[in-house]
């Protein structure tokens, strides 16, 4: 939408694409995989096999057959609006923003104004946390393998994502992503942590 390209552009090319329409279309949940007859049966088939069915999933489709017909054109308000939110962030020297490609805006703070930045959102009613449970991790699976102690591997899933649950159950009142969907809040974080060590996503 940002770069006006039409979206049979962008995947030509592809034997298959898969369009999330959550997020900024605004639909509850819901993605569409695109591809040939064949591998579209195969697609259903793994789903089913790996329990990804769904029954009486009607109303979520016509969510999200909604977002498609309604909310497409909406996405570039999106991305005026992050635009404009970088674009003022910028004006404070202890911010790190990067212009933002979509409607995501990426922000880094000094290390010495964390505390006070974190504070200053609390009061806003913003809850943040500090990235540093993926690199914990790193460091209990380190400890293990050069001491021998197991009790390090055990540590590690809390060292993970014991900032992320301190968030949500003392700040955000709520039930974090990590005890439904595990594996994928898991594999999030790594993509994350990879993202900031290659310098894509400011630290």
């Amino acid at each position: 939408m940002k770069q006006r390209v039409e979206p049979r552009a962008i995947a030509t090319g592809f034997d298959s694409v898969s369009v999330c329409l959550s997020k900024g279309l605004g639909a509850p949940v819901g993605s569409v995989l695109c591809g040939r007859g064949a591998f579209i049966k195969a697609a259903r088939r793994w789903r089913k096999m790996l329990g990804g069915g769904m029954r009486q999933a009607g109303i979520l489709a016509a969510a999200g057959r909604h977002a498609i017909a309604h909310h497409v054109a909406r996405l570039a308000d999106d991305h005026a609006n992050a635009a404009r939110l970088a674009a003022g962030l910028t004006k404070h020297s202890a911010l790190t923003v990067p212009a933002p490609q979509t409607n995501m805006v990426f922000v880094g703070v000094r290390d010495d104004l964390a505390d006070a930045f974190t504070a200053h959102l609390a009061r806003a009613g913003v809850q943040i946390t500090g990235f540093a449970g993926t690199a914990l991790v790193l460091g209990c699976i380190l400890a293990a393998v050069t001491t021998g102690n197991a009790w390090w591997l055990a540590a590690a899933p809390f060292a993970g994502y014991g900032f992320a649950w301190v968030g949500h159950f003392f700040f955000e009142h709520n039930r974090p992503a990590t005890f439904t969907y595990p594996l994928y809040s898991l594999l999030g974080d790594w993509v994350m942590f990879k993202d900031v060590l290659i310098g894509r996503i400011p630290f």
